[in-house]
């Protein structure tokens, strides 16, 4: 009797440490899954404030965490890349803002795109760079100084992040297009209520 109880004990014993160390490796698994993101939606929240992540991104062009490939590039036909989101109940608008959060000087603003109407959840590849993008949207300058998609395009020598954020705003931003993107953003921020995002990677 005593001998069957110790077998008991030892089995369960067995079963309690495999249990913790499975919970422990996938602690860690999720630790290390979620650590880059975490760092990303600090960078956004940065730029459009403490607002909640709820918005799917993605794009037919790249998987997340991938490689831009080269025609959406400076170093192809400098083209901006087809996208698609997630609907948000509520929202009137959408803007979709492109940064590089790796550039010498602090974060790059490559692309915004706003007062997209809450109808439209995705973007064709090669939205015209102009001011007023029919059914679209408005585009202001980027940090190149022009109007609308500026593409990855970092020093020799680096490889950098391309962070893609989509934005579902309460109303339409009141910033006229061709404005700078510090004013613009400001713009966004003010009306953003939930964003999501995708990325990837460009190299020279």
């Amino acid at each position: 009797m005593v001998k069957i109880t110790l077998i008991v004990i030892a089995v369960i014993l067995i079963a309690v440490v495999a249990t913790i160390g499975l919970l422990l490796y996938h602690t860690a698994h999720e630790v290390r899954k979620t650590q880059p993101l975490s760092n990303i939606d600090v960078i956004i929240k940065s730029l459009i404030g403490n607002i909640p992540r709820k918005i799917e991104v993605t794009s037919p062009a790249f998987t997340y965490g991938a490689t831009i490939p080269k025609i959406y590039t400076c170093d192809g036909e400098d083209i901006s890349p087809p996208l698609r989101w997630s609907e948000v109940e509520g929202s009137r608008y959408y803007a979709v803002i492109m940064i590089d959060p790796d550039a010498p000087k602090g974060i790059f603003i490559h692309w915004i795109i706003y007062n997209i109407p809450s109808n439209v959840t995705s973007l064709k590849a090669n939205i015209p760079k102009r001011e007023t993008v029919q059914g679209i949207g408005l585009q202001s300058l980027n940090d190149f100084g022009r109007i609308g998609y500026g593409g990855p395009c970092p020093p020799h020598g680096s490889k950098h992040r391309y962070i893609f954020i989509v934005v579902a705003l309460r109303n339409s931003v009141n910033v006229n297009p061709g404005s700078s993107p510090l004013e613009t953003l400001n713009g966004v921020k003010e009306l953003a209520m939930s964003y999501g995002f995708t990325y990837a990677y460009y190299g020279r």
